[in-house]
């Protein structure tokens, strides 16, 4: 692999292309703008006067690199030190004769291609290949702009885009106002007041929010359900959790109808990735308020959210 650094081939190449005149690299841009394969239109006089000089230019430059010592490619750099003196001698004399003797340009084109037939057969392709390189070096450099300038494009228009929200980031903005509203007024006579915990389904981008105590507020939908999808392991009624309260509003605003249809689309796996999460209210006393925390959802919901396929957010939640 041919050495990039500063010494290298492509060091050699950088540097001649900063020296170029204004007309040189008129001339290397204007190839590039070709097709790869594309042949350049027929020049006029002035234009292939301007062209023969350029190339004589960029031999100019190329054998000085050679003769510091550096390479412009991996080919013999003594045959190139040889071959760019033949070029830049011959074209330099070439052109001061035309320019001194007011000859024709087409004169001073059929001396060269007479020139380059023989002795300067090698010299003419070296510097040919030069030419070629610089082109598809330009051509490079125009397509990395156009490719970085429609990246950077594509990053501001998705920079201009609104974020999108994922259901956890809902849901945990949900349980932020939930932990900031004020619970129920402490009763010495019960542990659990109705509205002391508090549920959020969040499904799609959509809040379904439920409490304890909602009682007869329950649809027969749920009702049915729940029942169906959870052993009860202790005193435990789904009228009275928060959990349920929220699978209800769901339910009952995605129409589903009856326990027979909830039922299918839960094997169906219509309620998977689906998330809830609760906050109770701890340590209220009748001189204090409380704390709302998230909690981890009782035995009874874990049967019937693991059945449902609903996800628990449970991150710094309470037992």
């Amino acid at each position: 692999m041919a050495d990039t650094g500063t010494n290298g081939i492509d060091g050699t190449l950088r540097r001649i292309e900063q020296r170029l005149t204004t007309a040189a690299r008129t001339m290397i841009e204007q190839r590039a703008q070709l097709g790869a394969w594309a042949q350049p239109p027929a020049p006029s006089d002035a234009e292939a006067l301007a062209n023969v000089k350029s190339r004589l230019e960029i031999a100019r430059y190329a054998l000085n690199e050679v003769r510091e010592g550096n390479l412009i490619s991996d080919a013999d750099p003594g045959a190139h030190f040889a071959w760019l003196t033949a070029y830049v001698r011959e074209l330099t004399a070439r052109v001061a004769e035309a320019e001194a003797t007011g000859g024709s340009v087409a004169q001073l084109r059929t001396a060269l291609q007479q020139w380059a037939k023989g002795e300067g057969a090698d010299p003419g392709r070296l510097v040919a290949a030069l030419v070629d390189t610089l082109v598809a070096r330009e051509r490079q450099r125009v397509a990395d702009a156009a490719a970085a300038a429609q990246a950077l494009a594509a990053r501001q228009a998705a920079a201009r885009q609104p974020r999108v929200r994922t259901d956890e980031e809902i849901l945990q903005e949900a349980i932020r106002r939930k932990r900031a509203e004020a619970g129920p007024a402490f009763d010495p006579d019960q542990r659990r007041l109705p509205g002391d915990v508090k549920s959020v389904l969040v499904v799609n981008g959509a809040e379904y929010h439920g409490a304890n105590g909602r009682g007869g507020q329950l649809s027969a939908l749920t009702l049915a359900l729940v029942p169906q999808l959870v052993d009860r392991l202790e005193k435990w009624t789904e009228t009275g959790c928060a959990e349920v309260a929220a699978l209800d509003r769901y339910l009952v605003q995605a129409n589903f109808g009856s326990a027979a249809a909830a039922m299918t689309a839960i094997d169906q796996g219509a309620l998977r990735g689906m998330l809830i999460g609760t906050v109770c209210l701890y340590d209220r006393t009748a001189h204090h308020p409380g704390t709302w925390e998230v909690r981890t959802p009782c035995e009874q919901c874990q049967q019937w959210l693991k059945r449902a396929g609903i996800a628990a957010y449970t991150k710094g939640a309470r037992s």
